[in-house]
């Protein structure tokens, strides 16, 4: 089972860091990128899982 999901995040720069992980990681696919927000489709749950692990380390783990 498919998992689509809408991430948000600040910049563009992060939408890129994040969909280039993704992406080495072969999760799913990005099914839509519009500003600073895209649509990615894991391919199931462990990928979704894997998924938010890189978006915490890439983005949410910096100190602001």
């Amino acid at each position: 089972m498919a998992y689509r999901i809408r991430i948000s995040l600040k910049t563009d720069s992060e939408v890129n860091r994040v969909l280039r992980r993704y992406e080495e990681m072969k999760l799913g696919f990005c099914e839509k990128v519009e500003g600073h927000s895209f649509v990615y489709v894991f391919k199931d749950r462990e990928s979704m899982r894997k998924g938010y692990e890189i978006l915490k380390k890439t983005v949410l783990g910096k100190a602001h």
